[in-house]
């Protein structure tokens, strides 16, 4: 693996966005790219990643 395909994988890694939702909820509502901005409404706040591993 060269360098450039390193930085891509280990950017894999870290989420892109984080969404959230109510514990009431079944379908999430909100998605941000700013963490602490989605924790303070919603109960539910999950990573979202580019791939699946």
């Amino acid at each position: 693996m060269n360098q450039k395909q390193k930085k891509y994988h280990e950017k894999l890694k870290q989420p892109v966005a984080w969404v959230g939702k109510m514990k009431d909820d079944k379908d999430w509502r909100w998605a941000s790219t700013h963490k602490p901005s989605v924790e303070d409404v919603y109960d539910i706040v999950e990573p979202v990643f580019l791939e699946d591993e």
